[in-house]
């Protein structure tokens, strides 16, 4: 899987969400993104993270590496479900 097998739907967390309540924050920071995509194969609706990993040092990268292992292993019905993890061709970005 790669970048190329979504259409970007927009950026969250760039606007301001203080006045819409029972709304998921999300950070978006100088190392990391996260975009509201479209799987072209089955049309669903995705949140996507993008961590640029080139930009961090050997502990930010063991932090983001445990981030995946634990969204990975969450199950609750409260919860969206953690789908998958990818590198970018160039091995810059964690998604």
């Amino acid at each position: 899987m790669s970048l190329s097998d979504f259409y970007v739907l927009s950026t969250i967390g760039e606007e301001d969400l203080s006045n819409k309540p029972n709304r998921l924050i999300t950070g978006v920071s100088s190392y990391t993104k996260v975009l509201k995509v479209k799987r072209k194969v089955d049309e669903q609706n995705y949140a996507l993270k993008k961590i640029n990993i080139k930009e961090l040092d050997e502990k930010e990268r063991t932090a983001a590496a445990n981030e995946v292992r634990i969204l990975a292993s969450l199950r609750h019905p409260n919860l969206i479900c953690f789908k998958e993890t990818f590198l970018t061709e160039d091995s810059s970005s964690l998604w």
